[in-house]
């Protein structure tokens, strides 16, 4: 089977205290968006997916627009 797709997506991250840009960073962070992408599975159950698109992230990314994608082997 394969399929392409157009769907939405939406993630929350709650990661340990990082440094980004030399400034200590905590607190989660999370995106909501719209992504296309293909996904195909075979006869021997090995299957993939891929998909790329566009999110606004909110927490410590000033509420902005930046791309999102997702690679997927199983």
């Amino acid at each position: 089977n394969s399929a392409n797709y157009v769907a939405p997506a939406a993630a929350v991250f709650f990661p340990g205290i990082r440094t980004i840009e030399n400034d200590i960073v905590k607190g989660a962070f999370g995106y909501a968006g719209v992504v296309t992408g293909l996904q195909h599975s075979f006869d021997s159950e090995f299957n993939f997916s891929i998909d790329i698109g566009a999110a606004f992230y909110m927490g410590q990314f000033d509420g902005a627009i930046y791309p999102v994608t997702n690679i997927s082997i199983g």
